[in-house]
């Protein structure tokens, strides 16, 4: 699932350059988003090793112009390359 934010007041569209597997969290006061939560890899995988490195649980911080990976950060780089920005 590719993950999109829409300034409510401007109309700009960011769209994430990453996807995500089984989900996001996220709150609406808060810059924070969780990509493949625990929780939902958790319902998905119950026990078992996850079937590809970008299955696991990222953190990104919205800096008002895109999402910045902020953990884990032996992941920058490797991410991205799935939908290379333009």
């Amino acid at each position: 699932m590719r993950i999109g934010i829409v300034n409510l007041k401007t109309g700009a569209v960011y769209m994430s350059p990453f996807s995500a597997q089984v989900g996001i969290d996220s709150r609406v006061n808060s810059r924070l988003l969780i990509v493949n939560p625990p929780a939902r890899l958790k319902e998905e995988f119950g026990d078992e090793p996850l079937p590809a490195f970008y299955f696991q649980t990222r953190y990104y911080l919205w800096n008002g112009r895109k999402l910045v990976l902020i953990y884990p950060s032996e992941l920058k780089g490797k991410i991205n390359d799935i939908f290379p920005e333009k």
